[in-house]
């Protein structure tokens, strides 16, 4: 979506069939993006890098208190 169009904006300008093409990408690109992530992951469900797992602490601590700032 273009930045200077609104979402009602964007919906109007395009047809049902280009929504529903973008809604099936999106679909993929979903799917594609959860199997990356599980390929990184070990059976046991942690991270199979060291740093990804650094990563995710550091994320969830600023999930965790990003309402207290």
């Amino acid at each position: 979506m273009p930045p200077d169009q609104t979402s009602m904006e964007y919906h109007m300008a395009t047809t049902g069939a280009e929504r529903r093409e973008y809604a099936e990408w999106k679909r993929e690109r979903d799917e594609i993006d959860r199997q990356r992530l599980d390929r990184q992951k070990k059976p046991d469900g942690q991270w199979k890098r060291e740093w990804d797992a650094a990563k995710t602490a550091s994320f969830e601590y600023v999930f965790e208190n990003w309402m207290k700032f």
